[in-house]
């Protein structure tokens, strides 16, 4: 089903008849204040954006865990800390592009106001082509980050960065939750994976122009979930049915990288460059007329996937939570299953 079909069958079921397959997490930003419960020892901070991108690391890091942390949106303003340092006994930041220069608020606040050990967990920089400021400040994240126990980052370039030589880099935690999918079809359709804000109408049409020439037929993704196509639905009907992936998101490389799936990135930030660099198995291209030759190019693909980095770190985590002091008598969280 296209792209516009899907637009118009959300439409009218958001108007009349109300469905919603969304994945949605318990996030204490949505409760009024007085009904907030904590229902976890642990707070998870996370976009709650509705792109994949921001559900797959969190759904990653969940399964990794074993539980399922009550989370804290990282747009709400008005975090209330207070709350998060009497009822919690630790807390996770991540996983996406959280060092976006716009959360800097949040890492400000944090770094200032949260008293609960903190694991920062497959946080990444964003640093588009177009932008005149890179990242969250390198004083605010270092304010923050000097109070965390751990630190995973999903790249070198974040690391680099923000100079973190202790950072345990690998790759994003979302690869944990691809595991449930098995291999993709080796048979299936091309799926163009796009990344609105990052590219222009003009150059959507050319990347259009140049798939429809070479393929005739494919399948396009904008990675947003809506009331009738969650996550899993995206990652079934797109990417799992897929034997190429051409994209403009990071989020897109991620997602064929871990369904072993060969690819094609069109970079139009850092953060994809770096993990084409890191991870490979798929081709980099820097410009959109490259495409054309990118499509006839018999792409080195071994479909081995880093899962065992990402475990491991999910299993460090795990003995250092095992490892903290019971929360005190007044909070009555429940524990981490084990």
């Amino acid at each position: 089903m296209n792209q516009t079909l899907w637009s118009i069958l959300n439409g009218v079921n958001s108007r009349y008849v109300g469905y919603d397959r969304r994945v949605r997490f318990r996030d204490l930003a949505r409760i009024p204040p007085a009904e907030r419960r904590p229902t976890t020892r642990i707070i998870n901070f996370y976009s709650a954006v509705s792109n994949i991108g921001n559900y797959l690391p969190v759904l990653g890091i969940r399964q990794m865990l074993g539980s399922e942390p009550d989370t804290w949106n990282i747009h709400d303003r008005h975090i209330d800390f207070d709350f998060i340092n009497r009822h919690y006994q630790c807390a996770i930041i991540g996983g996406a592009g959280l060092l976006d220069h716009g959360f800097e608020f949040f890492w400000d606040t944090f770094g200032r106001e949260c008293r609960l050990p903190t694991v920062i967990w497959g946080v990444g920089l964003c640093a588009p082509d177009s932008a005149l400021r890179i990242g969250v400040n390198r004083k605010v994240f270092g304010r923050a980050a000097a109070r965390c126990a751990l630190i995973n980052f999903r790249d070198d370039l974040t690391a680099n960065h923000y100079d973190v030589p202790n950072a345990v880099i690998s790759a994003c935690p979302t690869l944990a939750y691809l595991q449930r999918f098995g291999p993709a079809r080796p048979q299936g359709h091309v799926l163009y994976s796009s990344h609105e804000q990052l590219v222009s109408d003009d150059e959507r049409n050319l990347i259009a122009r140049h798939l429809r020439q070479a393929l005739g037929h494919f399948v396009v993704t904008d990675n947003v979930q809506r009331r009738l196509r969650n996550v899993d639905d995206i990652l079934r009907s797109c990417y799992h049915r897929s034997r190429l992936v051409v994209t403009t998101r990071l989020h897109g490389a991620i997602i064929a990288y871990g369904m072993g799936v060969p690819y094609i990135a069109i970079a139009r930030d850092e953060k994809i460059r770096s993990f084409c660099r890191f991870y490979g198995n798929g081709i980099l291209i820097e410009d959109s007329y490259q495409l054309a030759e990118a499509l006839a190019t018999q792409i080195a693909c071994d479909r081995s996937v880093q899962y065992q980095p990402v475990r491991a770190f999910g299993t460090q985590v795990k003995e250092w939570l095992a490892s903290l002091p019971e929360l005190h008598a007044g909070c009555r969280a429940i524990s981490l299953e084990s």
